[in-house]
C-alpha cells in the first residue's frame, strides 16, 4: 500500500497540536500519518492456519526496517512491540478508507523478541521486523485481516528513529479441520446403533442400501459409483451423542475403499458446522476428532476411492 504525500495536512496539525492529550484522536491520527510517511509502502503478510490445530500450512512473511533520522556513531539498540490500542487502528482505518478490526489481545507478537539493531554509521535495521501469530488459541473462528500497529522506541541515548510506528497488514485464512491427521488412537466405547437411520442422495437401492453400514455383516454393504463422486450421506443417529470420531470397515478387504471425506456435524439436520476433511493412509483408518464432537446428525461427503468404478462402507461405528 502506497503512503501518499497527501498526508501533509495531517503532519501540520500535528505540528500545531503537539500540546495535545495524546488520546485526542485528532492528534493521533495526525501523529500516525507523520511516522507512516516516512515509509513507501505498508508491509503484507498471509498466514493460512489449520485451526483448531493451530499449524501453519502456508505463509508470507514479510517486514520492514526500522529507520534512523540520521547516522549514529555507534550501535543502536531499538525495541519493536505490538501496540493493540484501537486509536490506532481507527487512525489507520481513516487514513486509509478502510475498516480493520480490533485486535484479539495476544494473537500477535513480533519475530524473535522484537529487539532490533542498527549498525554504527547506518540508518537501516540489520534484519526487518516481522510480526508472526503469538498464541494460536487466540485464533479467530473465521478467516479475517488485521492491520497491526508496531510501536518502535530506540534505548540508545540520543539515537532518533526516523519513524516510532509501523503497520502490518496481516491476513489470516482460517482452515478449520478437527480431524487427526495421524489416524491413530481412537479409543472409546462403541455408540448403540439401533436408533440409526440414514438419508442419502443416492441410497444403493436393495442391492447396497445404506442401512448395511450398521447390520454387523461385514459382508454387506453401501456402494456407490465412482463417478458420482462426490457422494454424501446423513447420519442420524436418533439422538444426540458425544462423538471422538468413527471407525469402518470397507467392502471386499479394502478392494472398494474410501480415501477421503469431508465431515459436517448438525444438532437439528438442517444447520451444518465443519468437522474438517479426512484422508485415508491405510485402509481401516479410523476417523478420529481432535475435539469431541456433540452431536445427533453428521455429513459424510466421500470425495476420493481407492478404485476407479465403486466405493462403499460396509460397517460404519461411532466411538464416544
Amino acid at each position: 500500500m502506497k503512503i501518499y504525500s497527501v498526508i501533509s495536512v495531517l503532519l501540520c496539525t500535528c505540528l500545531l497540536s503537539c500540546k495535545k492529550d495524546k488520546t485526542d484522536p485528532n492528534n493521533v491520527l495526525a501523529s500516525t500519518a507523520k511516522n507512516l510517511s516516512i515509509y513507501d509502502m505498508i508491509p503484507y503478510d498471509s498466514y493460512t492456519v489449520l485451526s483448531p490445530v493451530g499449524t501453519v500450512k502456508d505463509s508470507i512473511n514479510n517486514g520492514f526496517a526500522a529507520l534512523l533520522a540520521s547516522k549514529f556513531g555507534s550501535d543502536v539498540v531499538l525495541t519493536a512491540s505490538i501496540d493493540t490500542s484501537m486509536a490506532l487502528i481507527k487512525a489507520y482505518n481513516s487514513l486509509y478508507h478502510v475498516n480493520y478490526p480490533a485486535l484479539p489481545r495476544g494473537l500477535f507478537k513480533v519475530k524473535g523478541g522484537g529487539q532490533h539493531i542498527i549498525k554504527a554509521g547506518q540508518t537501516r535495521s540489520v534484519d526487518s521486523i516481522r510480526v508472526q501469530i503469538a498464541n494460536f488459541a487466540n485464533l479467530p473462528t473465521s478467516s479475517q485481516e488485521y492491520a497491526v500497529p508496531v510501536v518502535l522506541q530506540s534505548t540508545t541515548a540520543g539515537a532518533v528513529l526516523a519513524s516510532k510506528l509501523m503497520f502490518v497488514r496481516f491476513k489470516l485464512a482460517i482452515i478449520y479441520n478437527d480431524i487427526d491427521q495421524t489416524n491413530r488412537g481412537l479409543i472409546g466405547t462403541t455408540i448403540d446403533r439401533s436408533t440409526w437411520s440414514v438419508t442419502s442422495n443416492n441410497p444403493g437401492g436393495d442391492y447396497a442400501p445404506a442401512s448395511n453400514m450398521w447390520d454387523g455383516d461385514n459382508n454387506t454393504f453401501w456402494l456407490t459409483s465412482v463417478s458420482n463422486l462426490p457422494e454424501s450421506f446423513v447420519l442420524d443417529m436418533g439422538t444426540s451423542n458425544t462423538v471422538k470420531g468413527f471407525t469402518y470397515v470397507a467392502p471386499f478387504g479394502g478392494y472398494y475403499d474410501v480415501t477421503g471425506m469431508t465431515l459436517k456435524y448438525s444438532n437439528d439436520g438442517v444447520v451444518w458446522k465443519p468437522v474438517g476433511d479426512w484422508v485415508r493412509a491405510q485402509s481401516g483408518d479410523p476417523i478420529k476428532f481432535i475435539n469431541p464432537l456433540t452431536a445427533r446428525y453428521f455429513k459424510f461427503i466421500v470425495t476420493k476411492a481407492s478404485n476407479r468404478y465403486y466405493v462403499g462402507i460396509a460397517e460404519l461405528n461411532g466411538i464416544n
